[in-house]
């Protein structure tokens, strides 16, 4: 069989369709794991080809024999697009991701079948349901998938190459976050890979920089501290970056000790707000905005980089938040930033809460981009949560702002990947919100 497996093309975020073939995607493009993953779970003997549209253009007057389709909740109306054009021709397409899971049957409005949660034990069973005729409307897996058999990535079939490899040692995450898909998409679970199976991998990848996708590093302190030694041991000799959790990183010194000896240049971080009661609001109790300083400058004793993550629209928070967030990041050490507008995934229990209060203002799920708001705020009008969080980062992208940070950085490293990284992460940032906010 021909099989296609598509990447829709990314309208919105720091690299979009629009980069194309600009230095500035091979910099930043976040490197493809889900597709290669699915690729290896088909069995030999079928013809695979992986499209992203980002960096490829997918032409419908080729002939497959199935299409698949990964699709977050923003990708929604293009995916529906591009299956609708596929199913006209009669070829079958099969959606999946974390949006059809939430969503099947409006999904399956547009497939010929829908895959609920993690695909890899499902697909051998639909393509020998398809060559049988016997394709189902919906497949779910009855168990998950064992973290010994995790597939290795088929990354052959990529097209595009960005600057760093991808890998992920585990899947699913212990935080239970009201406003994230990934708890509900993997049932509440987390599974660690067996380290032998990922140091191999590691050692496959040819790429100096690896970005780790974990949802959080710090979930199993003991397995990953394990994992680093055995890092640091072959040893790897990679730069990484890795997702994290502020409280535990600024209180164990042993574990940031030995991410940096196995390659760790630098930690993207949930500080999601500065007030206290919206942390509290989100299931994020253990985030204490007190601490920050402190454990900031505990993860800089070890010349690691921080990327945060910041959320407007919380129910506690008023007006008043955005000001006090700028004055806030101006005495917080980190590098670069990140802002989102709470979004209401379906799926998630921020969503069921909007759907059952009859808060949310729109099911165009084009607009669930996290830079527009598509719920009514509680303690604010819409516009005044999209133009406060438009000044906050009107101010941390400041040129002059970026310039300080730029200069600061070099207090903690002088490894010139790391600079670069964080210099380029920074800057695509600002271009990003340039061409979202109109900063």
């Amino acid at each position: 069989m021909n099989i296609l497996l598509v990447h829709p093309k990314m309208r919105n975020g720091p690299v979009t369709e629009k980069d194309r073939g600009t230095l500035r995607a091979k910099l930043m493009s976040n490197p493809e794991i889900t597709l290669p993953s699915v690729a290896a779970a088909i069995p030999e003997g079928h013809n695979i080809r992986i499209i992203h549209e980002n960096y490829e253009d997918i032409d419908y007057s080729e002939t497959y024999d199935l299409v698949g389709i990964s699709c977050f909740t923003m990708f929604a109306p293009q995916v529906y697009e591009i299956a609708d054009k596929f199913r006209k021709k009669g070829i079958p397409v099969v959606l999946g991701g974390y949006h059809p899971t939430a969503m099947p049957k409006e999904a399956k409005q547009h497939a010929d079948s829908v895959v609920i949660g993690e695909a890899e034990l499902i697909f051998p069973r639909l393509i020998e349901d398809l060559q049988q005729n016997k394709l189902r409307a919906f497949y779910k897996a009855d168990k998950l998938l064992e973290p010994k058999d995790f597939p290795p990535l088929r990354r052959d079939l990529l097209l595009y190459h960005p600057i760093t490899e991808g890998i992920a040692f585990s899947r699913g995450c212990y935080n239970y976050c009201d406003f994230c898909s990934i708890t509900h998409f993997f049932k509440h679970t987390y599974r660690k890979r067996p380290i032998n199976n990922v140091i191999k991998e590691l050692k496959s990848l040819s790429r100096k920089v690896i970005t780790i996708h974990d949802a959080n590093l710090t979930a199993d302190l003991e397995y990953s501290k394990s994992l680093f030694r055995a890092m640091i041991k072959t040893p790897i000799r990679k730069k990484w970056l890795g997702n994290g959790t502020i409280f535990i990183l600024g209180s164990d010194q042993e574990f940031l000790q030995l991410a940096r000896e196995s390659g760790c240049i630098g930690w993207t971080i949930g500080f999601e707000s500065f007030c206290q009661e919206s942390l509290n609001e989100a299931n994020k109790k253990a985030n204490k905005v007190e601490k920050y300083q402190e454990w900031i400058r505990t993860i800089r004793k070890y010349g690691m980089s921080i990327n945060g993550l910041f959320m407007f629209g919380f129910d506690h928070d008023k007006p008043g938040i955005f000001q006090q967030t700028t004055a806030a990041l101006s005495n917080l050490d980190i590098d670069a930033a990140e802002f989102n507008i709470i979004t209401p995934l379906p799926g998630t229990p921020l969503y069921e809460k909007m759907k059952r209060h009859k808060r949310l203002l729109t099911k165009d799920w084009g607009k669930y981009t996290q830079t527009q708001v598509v719920f009514k705020p509680k303690n604010m009008t819409p516009e005044e949560l999209y133009e406060g969080t438009r000044n906050v980062i009107k101010n941390f992208y400041d040129p002059l702002a970026m310039y300080k940070r730029w200069i600061r950085l070099l207090k903690y490293t002088i490894d010139p990947i790391q600079i670069s990284t964080i210099i380029t992460m920074d800057y695509s940032r600002r271009i990003w919100y340039k061409k979202e906010f109109g900063i």
